[in-house]
């Protein structure tokens, strides 16, 4: 448990240097739902801010039918960073 723990602020911190050398309108792409459901998408970046995550428009079929807006917060866990990007 400490292991995956360690990994995910790992994730969390590349991604969030990852965010951080893009701008808003770069393609981002990123994991989303849950266990069988899980799926990644690429989409543009709608908003950056937030300690923790990064906004973006979800397309109509990725939407459930109880959605009431398709605006989506992403955390920087859930980006998928390029194996060519490089740290500071």
């Amino acid at each position: 448990k400490k292991k995956a723990e360690e990994e995910k602020a790992k994730a969390f911190e590349l991604g969030r240097e990852y965010i951080a050398s893009l701008k808003e309108g770069d393609m981002i792409t990123f994991v989303y739902g849950t266990g069988a459901q899980r799926r990644t998408a690429t989409l543009p970046i709608d908003k950056k801010g937030g300690a923790s995550t990064v906004q973006v428009i979800y397309t109509p079929e990725m939407l459930g039918p109880l959605s009431k807006t398709n605006k989506r917060n992403i955390r920087y866990d859930k980006i998928v960073v390029p194996e060519n990007f490089k740290t500071n």
